[in-house]
């Protein structure tokens, strides 16, 4: 992020809180096609506070685990040189579905942020 300057009242140290940005930064589009900001809920909360080197989720619909897996892989990338993340899925279809939870998140990311992460 060397582009983006530092405020005056510290505003950048929030940039460095994992937890900050998964419930600030990035944005979604419910399953009513409303464009919305992403803040964890109690499950996706569950299995952050649960998470492990190697998880293991049982099959639950409508429960936002895949919307916050894809919105953690991004963070994740977005934050840490030389880190890569990837999609499995049973189609085609499902798995673009999941890239463009992805690419939607990113496109709404403050234009300096984007810049900052390009260079």
């Amino acid at each position: 992020m060397a582009t983006m300057t530092k405020r005056a009242d510290g505003g950048l140290a929030k940039f460095s809180d994992q937890e900050w940005r998964l419930d600030n930064l990035y944005w979604i589009v419910n399953d009513q096609g409303i464009e919305m900001p992403f803040v964890r809920n109690n499950a996706q909360l569950a299995l952050w506070c649960r998470r492990w080197y190697w998880n293991l989720i049982l099959k639950a619909r409508q429960r936002g685990i895949s919307t916050f897996i894809a919105i953690l892989m991004l963070d994740t990338c977005l934050f840490n040189r030389a880190t890569h993340c990837g999609v499995i899925d049973a189609t085609l279809v499902d798995a673009t579905k999941k890239l463009d939870k992805i690419r939607f998140a990113y496109s709404k990311l403050p234009a300096a942020l984007q810049n900052a992460v390009c260079h």
